[in-house]
């Protein structure tokens, strides 16, 4: 099994899941993806098979209808995903908290 997956896997972080998607989908024909998807939605529980039928059903309904700009920033977020420019989560809301902190006032 593939390390990413079974991290995946492993702590159910949907993001690193679609990132594993991402990353995988240049690289397989599409029956291996097919395939792949349906062996990991076979062993998915229950939260993550709602979010995975959301995705779907949220890209079935707007992906027509996307504008080219939009369809451009998709675009260029996936091409930073694959080549590693991105921060975590963590970092973000640390620079957020510092940047508007009177905003989080009343968290930790």
């Amino acid at each position: 099994m593939n390390l990413r997956l079974a991290m995946f896997l492993k702590t159910k972080d949907v993001f690193q899941f679609f990132v594993f998607l991402f990353l995988n989908i240049q690289t397989m024909g599409l029956p291996e993806l097919k395939e792949k998807l349906r062996l990991q939605i076979e062993n998915a529980d229950e939260r993550l098979l709602k979010i995975v039928s959301s995705v779907f059903d949220n890209y079935l309904d707007h992906s027509e209808n996307l504008s080219d700009s939009e369809k451009k920033a998709i675009d260029e977020a996936i091409y930073q995903v694959q080549n590693h420019q991105t921060q975590s989560h963590d970092l973000v809301m640390e620079e957020t908290k510092a940047k508007y902190s009177k905003y989080f006032k009343n968290e930790d």
